[in-house]
């Protein structure tokens, strides 16, 4: 887990918002991966919707066909879906993290002058 330094304490990932609220730079990073977070449940939450729905979608257009022949397609079809959100969600949880490194890196390079002494890796990219 990433730290952002702050005096003789570390504050944890999910304070982050509110502990880099004095540096704007650092705190819109946060919030960029805030907002990527949130939109990596909603997609890992959407994953197996897709993949059922998309079953029972195909199901009933072979119902509606007449068709027994094309089961396996559907059924590739749902997981195909399935697997596209749950890509989209690892892809945007990247997103978020990179925006969580910056901004720790940001906030520990230019803490302000009341923090306390800085991060012992300051000036580390990708500091942990």
């Amino acid at each position: 887990m990433a730290t952002l330094w702050r005096g003789d304490s570390v504050v944890p990932d999910n304070d982050l918002v509110a502990a880099t609220a004095d540096n704007p730079a650092a705190n819109k990073e946060a919030r960029a991966s805030h907002r990527a977070n949130g939109i990596t449940v909603a997609l890992i939450l959407a994953t197996l919707p897709t993949m059922v729905g998309s079953w029972v979608a195909g199901g009933f257009a072979l119902r509606d066909a007449h068709s027994t022949t094309a089961e396996l397609p559907v059924f590739i079809g749902g997981w195909l879906a399935g697997w596209a959100v749950a890509d989209a969600a690892m892809a945007v949880d990247g997103s978020a993290d990179s925006h969580r490194r910056n901004a720790i890196n940001i906030y520990n390079a230019s803490a302000p002058p009341d923090c306390g002494p800085p991060s012992p890796d300051v000036g580390v990219v990708g500091s942990q």
